[in-house]
């Protein structure tokens, strides 16, 4: 088909405009950063105030609406303008968590809570960085310190659980877990994490009746059930092992898991701990409790985190 002049030349004229368009919008961008640029330094301190918390109210809107790179870059010139504030810091560290950038969050967290060092979400927050980063001890301290700023604070006692399982200090990692659960019994992640320290012990009865319970949640994970499988095949049960794993895993996967059930069932209690804990912890996530790619053998701590956008009105 021979497409007319007309049409040619009016695809023509709507493909420059939008090129002319798309140069016009980058321009526009670049003169309002160099304006601010040259502006910033003539702002008085309320003015600097005022706009630090429209570049922070623009991030949160950008942030809620998935772009997260973008909040990033509105709470980093937020925070460029007023260093001394805490929020700024904290939304930028939040953002970048959950970008997964763990280096790069750890230090905008860590100032928010020199400068204000009662802001819950932001210890909790920052605990999981570090646990992301594998340094457990530097986490314990950051959980002991939330745990001292709510009457009930599940999640930073299962936090708290994980890093000092982390650490090696089990028998302490498992008190913290039962905190979290006696606060909210409903809560899976704390369940999970229990067993698992349980079963690094040896005591596998208890770890296999905390992990059927959170199995058959109909929030439960392929996590959560391989861990279950992970527990039997520790016990010797192969069979169950093997029934439990086939759920959220093919066949060849299975076999190779069952392998590792048995290598790990011949280890004594302290190299089975090293051997279990070289997987850190699960990353935090905002969307899920704890679980994200389908798993092998190793077991998977949970750490949780609430939801981006309800940090400030979190329950915890």
């Amino acid at each position: 088909m021979v497409r007319s002049p007309n049409v040619i030349a009016s695809g023509n004229t709507r493909k420059w405009i939008r090129l002319a368009g798309a140069s016009c919008i980058a321009l526009i961008l670049a003169a309002c950063a160099a304006t601010e640029t040259m502006s910033n330094n003539d702002l008085n301190d309320k003015q600097v105030s005022a706009k630090a918390e429209q570049l922070l109210r623009i991030g949160k809107s950008t942030r809620k609406g998935g772009d997260l790179r973008s909040a990033a870059t509105f709470f980093s010139r937020a925070t460029a303008l007023s260093p001394e504030s805490a929020e700024p810091l904290y939304e930028l560290g939040v953002t970048l968590a959950a970008m997964k950038e763990y280096r790069s969050a750890s230090e905008p967290l860590k100032q928010s809570i020199r400068i204000d060092g009662e802001n819950f979400d932001a210890r909790k927050t920052y605990g999981n960085v570090l646990i992301a980063l594998d340094r457990p001890n530097d986490a314990i301290e950051q959980f002991k310190a939330a745990t001292q700023l709510k009457d009930k604070a599940p999640r930073a006692f299962n936090g708290l659980g994980v890093a000092l399982d982390m650490a090696g200090r089990h028998e302490e990692a498992q008190s913290a877990y039962r905190k979290a659960i006696e606060q909210d019994p409903d809560g899976l992640s704390a369940k999970n994490n229990l067993a698992l320290s349980l079963a690094i012990n040896g005591n596998y009865e208890e770890a296999l009746t905390l992990l059927q319970d959170v199995a058959e949640s109909p929030m439960s994970t392929p996590r959560n059930r391989l861990n279950l499988a992970l527990v039997y095949g520790l016990m010797g049960d192969l069979n169950r092992a093997a029934i439990t794993a086939s759920k959220d895993l093919p066949r060849d996967d299975v076999r190779t898991n069952l392998m590792r059930y048995q290598e790990l069932s011949r280890m004594n209690a302290q190299a089975r701990a090293e051997t279990l804990l070289q997987r850190k912890a699960a990353q935090p996530n905002p969307d899920t409790e704890g679980g994200d790619a389908i798993p092998d053998a190793a077991p998977a701590l949970q750490v949780e985190e609430a939801p981006l956008d309800d940090n400030s009105k979190s329950s915890d």
